[in-house]
């Protein structure tokens, strides 16, 4: 696999606030614990519809199986994607 969702915390309504965590995982984890990590976040205001944008071609890019850019990005990097860190004001 390529990609771990998991809560990083949760609003103040108690919606949770994910992360996605892509990289590659076929690598030995002392590897991927030396890796760079790229954090990425969206959706902090509800105006800001175009990040969601932004933030679903990047993850798309990221979960090409067959393209040799997302290949190597995943080899290269620990990506930390965060959707949404305002849930309670964009849902």
């Amino acid at each position: 696999g390529m990609l771990v969702r998991s809560p990083l915390c949760y609003s103040l309504r108690g919606v949770a606030c994910e992360v996605i965590t892509i990289t590659d995982y076929s690598a030995p984890a002392d590897v991927i614990r030396g890796r760079e990590a790229v954090v990425l976040t969206a959706r902090v205001h509800p105006g800001e519809t175009p990040a969601s944008h932004m933030f679903n071609g990047l993850l798309a890019l990221l979960l090409r199986l067959h393209d040799a850019r997302a290949a190597a990005l995943r080899r290269a990097f620990v990506f930390k994607l965060v959707p949404m860190v305002n849930p309670d004001g964009v849902w």
